[in-house]
């Protein structure tokens, strides 16, 4: 894949959550809106924009609306046993990395570049 082609999926959803955490989501707090909604729909909205982009691209580029293509396509199986106990050690991974990368992340927020604003709750706004 190009580097161009890169930026682009990875650049958009990246500008999207930064305008949506820095700019977009006080604006909207300031206007009525509790936090806890802003704050989760500019989270998800690369998801929110992607999921229907891709169906539409899929479609768009020959793809067969017949739920059977779709699946194969999107690749919507479903999980066995051994592929849930991939999810629930990764799951466990996840929470123990998390854990033993903490002092990173609070060294990371100190820093003018990579500090979350300010109206986060704690578990996005780590204390200095």
């Amino acid at each position: 894949m190009a580097l161009w082609e890169q930026l682009l999926l990875f650049g958009i959803p990246g500008l999207l959550l930064f305008c949506g955490f820095h700019y977009w989501t006080p604006k909207l707090t300031n206007k009525g809106v509790s936090l806890i909604f802003s704050f989760w729909f500019f989270l998800w909205i690369p998801v929110i924009i992607l999921l229907p982009l891709s169906i539409l691209l899929y479609w768009l580029g020959g793809g067969s609306m017949i739920f059977a293509d779709f699946k194969e396509r999107f690749h919507l199986v479903a999980f066995s046993n051994t592929d849930w106990l991939w999810v629930v050690g990764a799951v466990i991974f996840t929470i123990i990395a998390d854990q033993l990368l903490e002092p990173v992340g609070k060294y990371f927020a100190r820093l003018r570049f990579f500090s979350p604003p300010s109206y986060l709750p704690a578990p996005f706004n780590p204390p200095q």
